[in-house]
């Protein structure tokens, strides 16, 4: 089996292209992480992207080093990549240069013979079996089958805990990011400011106010405000652990504490606990399911390969082999399914 270079380094070949000026790619290349939902409501969808215009396949979409590539070669060249880099590849040229440069190099060492000399040739096994090995991993946990007889186990087991759920209200309180550039953001009170806000309100709602009321008066968490505070079901897979640890530790009806988050505070009011229904959770459940299964698949061949040391001594820190490139250092193992 012919192992490229290219494959073996394309998390870097991302890395180097995402250094271009011209082509930032911070869309792509780092998606921006969803608060939690049960701290900041979603907002209204966005608009449904265009569809790309078709290109007919023999038509000339680039050129590279004089020579000219149809839709139906690059298409080729970047069905080759990993699926997972695909549409970061097919949507910027810089990408496909930077592959360019690292084919031209795979030739070059290839040409000099560096796959079988070492220490290139052992780097090049271990990069493969490494490789394989994720692949065989991804392989088992993707053809593990999960029956609905063990999901309705599972939500039966587990239905007073990981799928109890709060129906609650909420009052949000903002405050000023420390680092606030914004107009808008500086006209935000300070945290203390707003802790000292949902403080009062606390009191007021443990004197009997109403807290529709005060949701709609106060509450920075428009959504929400305009139905009373009414947010909805807080779960146990929607929250932050901060929220669940306040949410789920609340009797029915009684008033939470501020609950600090990253930008505001809460006051929660939880109305009614329920159980989620079965169907609801369902592909949850599947997922659940799948990772123990795996875990513990994985745990048996940790078990099986249990290194026992009868000679502490061989196992003493020693210096790097000379000769050894700094920039081919070995890094830590990536064993799969096993945390770093």
């Amino acid at each position: 089996m012919k192992f490229s270079v290219v494959t073996v380094c394309l998390p870097a070949l991302l890395g180097f292209a995402l250094l271009w000026p011209q082509a930032p790619l911070s869309a792509q290349a780092t998606p921006p992480q969803a608060p939690p939902a049960a701290v900041v409501p979603p907002g209204a969808p966005g608009p449904i992207p265009a569809a790309p215009k078709a290109v007919p396949p023999d038509t000339v979409v680039m050129e590279v080093d004089g020579k000219k590539y149809t839709a139906a070669e690059v298409d080729q060249m970047i069905a080759s990549m990993p699926v997972q880099y695909q549409p970061q590849i097919r949507s910027n040229p810089k990408f496909l240069t930077q592959l360019f440069v690292f084919r031209e190099m795979e030739h070059m060492a290839i040409a000099e013979k560096l796959d079988q000399q070492s220490p290139y040739k052992e780097q090049l096994q271990f990069a493969r079996m490494q490789y394989l090995a994720t692949m065989a991993s991804n392989n088992f946990r993707t053809r593990l089958k999960v029956s609905e007889e063990e999901e309705q186990k599972y939500y039966q087991v587990h239905s007073g805990d990981t799928f109890r759920a709060a129906k609650a209200r909420v009052i949000y309180l903002a405050f000023r990011p420390p680092n606030a550039q914004t107009d808008e953001a500086k006209k935000k009170p300070t945290e203390a400011e707003a802790k000292a806000k949902a403080d009062d309100l606390r009191k007021q709602l443990q004197a009997g106010a109403d807290f529709g009321a005060l949701a709609k008066a106060n509450s920075d968490d428009k959504g929400s405000a305009e139905r009373g505070g009414d947010y909805g079901l807080i779960t146990q897979t929607s929250s932050s652990d901060a929220m669940k640890k306040v949410v789920f530790a609340l009797k029915v009806g009684e008033i939470s504490e501020p609950v600090r988050q990253p930008n505001g505070f809460y006051l929660v009011r939880v109305d009614e606990f329920v159980t989620q229904p079965f169907d609801q959770v369902q592909a949850a459940i599947d997922e659940y399911i799948r990772s123990d299964k795996f875990r513990e698949w994985n745990l048996e061949l940790q078990k099986r390969y249990d290194v026992k040391v009868d000679e502490p001594a061989y196992f003493q820190p020693r210096p790097m082999p000379a000769g050894l490139p700094p920039q081919a250092a070995p890094s830590r193992p990536v064993v799969p399914g096993v945390s770093k």
